[in-house]
């Protein structure tokens, strides 16, 4: 009966699963024997005697579409004990009880049973140990998602989120699991948002390592709550960086991830980088506490936000009145305790408001506001700066005051019922306490005056930390009663910090270098204070620091450093999966490379006023025509001009890149020129029969040239000078536009969307149908077809057809093969960016990448290139058999 009122309701078979999975409920009923090790199953009749006795109380309901046992009236389901320790009993047995649901619906119980209760049994069955291997024949629970239609098993995910905060053992199953986290955010019933705000009550979190993924998600929250499929996606942009610090179960859901998705976001400008963004003008400073923001701006008003795992959302907002002593009078800073907050102006008044009633309570001469005490009572240092003052917010009353005779105050630190007071004239360090009348009572003076410590931390009270910026040394200054004060100056932390943090729940020092984060801990009892390495590396890293309930976590923010976006304002180009080019405003030809290391873009050359350029395919030199027409040829290795004519000055060229050369054709004079790129002579090879429109150079050397009329197709070999006239191929009169190559093949494109493949004239030619576009790439044909929802891939090797169906339409599209793994990216009209498997056609992924994604997508060293906005996003495409073993 208690599984049925943990879960909610159970079908027949669950409840007897579940009771088979409780080795209490088997220790009870094989007493006397023990069923067979192969069918390891309760006698069937025990549930129906159960049922039976109990059926008065039992009535049978469907519960996600499964017929389930549930209770007749809901007081059973909600009864507890009223006794308080059988309460106590009641919520130890619940954690077994769920333990064993949990691991049931998560398909994770063992296949072993143990026999210490019966040395009866163990003797009557010759067992040679007391654990043995046992077929409890489970029925295993389907799968949260099947794998190629949108079918969710939700009675598995239902049963997995009871309880989903509670239970740490549960983690692995569910809030570490990509599978149900998926299903959790795709079933339309959950958002982040919800999981998020069931995780935010009292979730079990010994090691950190909950609290720290749920930081990611909640960085996420936005993104996900939109667009769910972008998980894998937002925790690889978070996690991959550190991937050699990660915990097992963080570890084990990056894996998970990444072989969902192989993509990992390296630019910053595509992802917020806070938690949550709200945009005020003119903010003098704001303050936070357990629950609320609140923001003082620069003309007095105050704003009050609620944060949670739903956003930012302002509650309040109020300006505050108050009497100025002069025309400019302002707020300069504020303290807040709920209901109260108090400011001070800048002719040193405290105004204190009750932020509920938006009601001013007092206005009374301040010198500066030190820390609230509790809800009601706030410290401040007096207007005359020579005496602490302790107020009543709701009474508008001076409790207790501790006046500096002939002194005046430099500076006070309220922290842990201690309070701090230095003071100007002989640098004295008073320590002071509040009794529970809000007395002041003298704790202590301290007149040592610690030369080369510019600053101190309160650790306690007795003892105190001195450090400096300038060294690695710190002291330890600590206090006995009646007797003299204790120095600590051996402590050495070998490097000078960046900075340093009071730990304020284990009274600690954290301690940040350029490579390393150092813990000082002091065991007054056993005299240790030497602090310990919690982070080294050898390279420079980056941190960020977040107080969470009080628990500081610190981690690595990035091991590499992300970097920012390229920006490039037109449409780039991508040649030989290594160049990047484009001309940019001024009119500047620019070719770029990446450099794999740090991820950025190196400019690799600059020209002015290109008009066409070329490439050889061994990446060697590059030939350029500018405006004029004069034709040079720069290397690409030391990027210096080694050739340059303007004997084509007013002709019109069409150029094709050899491996190490190039060939030239003047439409005008008919002549093909050649070029080679180490004598650098450009010799005449023979004059076309034809006035051509349309030429193209194929991978064995041979130049194919349409004619005008498109009667003749004039094919010459460079390799043996050979030039011969091809029949005329029929194209049913329609005049053609385009002419490529591919290997050995000639393609034709017609000014009706056909596409045609040509090879020799004794083969006979290959139609596609109506095509938008095409793309070339290893021996591949990719075709979009005219309604830009349909990918061709003709395999010229194999010959082999295949057609991808894409949901939306397609603006640009590219392809990767490298390691065996062929992978097609698409950007469509929806600013979606896909992923497919070009063996099977199967979508992988699709990702919001950018509200502003732009029709470019390339490959340059197995980075993905997408243009968003004006700048360059780049992705890593991450290789699924090369990561690290844990």
């Amino acid at each position: 009966m208690r599984y049925i009122q943990l879960s909610g309701g159970l079908s027949e078979l669950e409840i007897e699963d579940i009771l088979l999975l409780d080795d209490e409920v088997l220790q009870a009923v094989f007493v006397h024997y023990l069923p067979p090790m192969s069918l390891f199953r309760l006698p069937s009749n025990l549930w129906i005697r159960i049922r039976n006795d109990m059926h008065k109380y039992l009535v049978e309901k469907d519960i996600d579409d499964v017929p389930c046992i549930y209770f007749y009236h809901r007081s059973f389901q909600y009864y507890q004990p009223m006794d308080v320790k059988q309460l106590i009993v009641d919520n130890q047995e619940k954690v077994i009880l769920e333990k064993n649901r949990l691991t049931y619906f998560s398909n994770q119980y063992n296949s072993t049973f143990d026999m210490s209760y019966s040395s009866k049994l163990i003797k009557k069955y010759n067992l040679p140990s007391t654990i043995i291997s046992v077929n409890r024949c489970l029925t295993e629970q389907k799968p949260l998602q099947q794998s190629h239609h949108q079918q969710y098993n939700l009675r598995r995910l239902h049963q997995l989120c009871i309880n989903l905060n509670r239970y740490d053992f549960a983690h692995s199953s569910t809030i570490f699991n990509y599978d149900f986290l998926l299903t959790y955010l795709l079933c339309r019933e959950f958002q982040m948002s919800d999981l998020l705000y069931e995780f935010s009550i009292g979730a079990i979190d010994p090691e950190g390592e909950l609290r720290f993924l749920l930081k990611q998600y909640e960085s996420s929250l936005t993104i996900l709550n939109q667009y769910p499929t972008n998980l894998p996606f937002e925790l690889i942009y978070h996690f991959y960086p550190f991937i050699d610090q990660l915990p097992e179960l963080t570890y084990n859901l990056l894996v998970e991830c990444i072989n969902h998705c192989p993509l990992q976001l390296l630019t910053d400008n595509e992802r917020q980088q806070s938690l949550v963004e709200h945009f005020l003008s003119d903010i003098t400073c704001l303050n936070i506490d357990q629950h609320r923001l609140f923001v003082l701006t620069s003309n007095d008003q105050l704003y009050i936000y609620s944060h949670g795992y739903y956003g930012l959302l302002r509650t309040g907002y109020f300006d505050i009145s108050y009497k100025k002593r002069r025309g400019k009078e302002r707020l300069i800073s504020f303290l807040c305790r709920y209901l109260y907050v108090c400011c001070l102006s800048s002719n040193l008044s405290m105004i204190t408001l009750n932020y509920q009633e938006k009601q001013m309570i007092m206005q009374m001469p301040c010198g500066k506001l030190v820390s609230f005490i509790d809800d009601e009572h706030i410290l401040i240092i007096s207007s005359t700066n020579d005496s602490l003052e302790i107020w009543n917010c709701s009474k508008n009353l001076l409790v207790s005051a501790y006046d500096f005779p002939d002194n005046s105050i430099d500076n006070c630190i309220y922290r842990k019922s201690i309070i701090k007071v230095i003071l100007k004239r002989n640098e004295s360090l008073f320590h002071l306490t509040i009794d529970q009348d809000y007395h002041f009572q003298l704790h202590r003076i301290v007149n040592e005056k610690i030369q080369n410590y510019t600053y101190q931390i309160l650790l306690n009270n007795h003892a105190e930390f001195y450090y400096s910026f300038q060294s690695s040394k710190a002291i330890l200054l600590i206090s006995h009663e009646n007797q003299s004060n204790q120095m600590i100056d051996n402590i050495d932390f070998l490097c000078v910090p960046i900075a340093v943090f009071y730990l304020s729940q284990s009274e600690s020092i954290a301690w940040l270098t350029r490579t390393s984060l150092l813990i000082c801990h002091p065991i007054y009892d056993e005299k240790l204070f030497k602090p310990f390495n919690l982070l080294s590396t050898n390279d420079p890293v980056e941190y960020s620091i977040y107080k969470y309930n009080a628990t500081m976590l610190t981690y690595l923010s990035q091991s590499i450093s992300r970097v920012p976006s390229f920006t490039v304002h037109q449409i780039p180009n991508i040649y030989f999966d290594k160049y990047l080019t484009f001309t940019d405003n001024e009119h500047y030809f620019k070719i770029l490379t990446l450099n794999e290391t740090t991820n950025t873009f190196d400019l690799h050359l600059s020209v002015h006023a290109i008009k066409q350029y070329y490439f050889t395919p061994n990446s060697s030199h590059i030939l350029f025509i500018n405006r004029k027409n004069i034709v040079s040829i720069y290397s690409l290795k030391s990027t210096k001009l080694l050739w340059t004519s303007n004997e084509f000055e007013h002709r019109i060229l069409q150029v094709h890149s050899l491996q190490s050369s190039f060939l030239l054709i003047c439409l005008q004079t008919k002549q093909i020129f050649h070029i080679d790129t180490i004598s650098f002579k450009m010799l005449s090879l023979q004059q076309l029969p034809i006035e051509c429109c349309l030429t193209t150079f194929t991978s064995d050397n041979r130049l194919f040239a349409l004619s005008k009329d498109q009667k003749s197709l004039v094919e010459f070999n460079v390799n043996n000078q050979q030039m011969k006239i091809i029949p005329s191929i029929p194209f049913h009169s329609v005049k053609i536009i385009e002419m490529h190559s591919v290997c050995d093949y000639v393609i034709f494109r017609t000014e009706d969307d056909q596409t045609f493949l040509w090879w020799n004239e004794t083969k006979p030619m290959v139609q596609f149908e109506s095509t938008e576009r095409s793309l070339i790439k290893n021996k591949r044909l990719i075709f979009i077809s005219t309604n830009k929802k349909t990918i061709i891939i003709y395999d010229l090797h194999k010959q082999v057809r295949q057609n991808i169906q894409i949901d939306n339409e397609i603006l640009d599209l590219c392809i990767r093969n490298e390691n065996s793994e062929e992978y097609l990216f698409v950007i469509c009209h929806d600013q979606l960016l896909r992923m497919y498997e070009i063996s099977n056609g199967k979508e992988i992924v699709k990702l919001f990448i950018h509200k502003d994604v732009k029709p470019f997508i390339g490959i340059i060293h197995n980075r993905l290139l997408i243009k968003v906005a004006n700048y360059l996003c780049i992705i890593k495409i991450l290789d699924r058999n090369s990561l690290p073993s844990k």
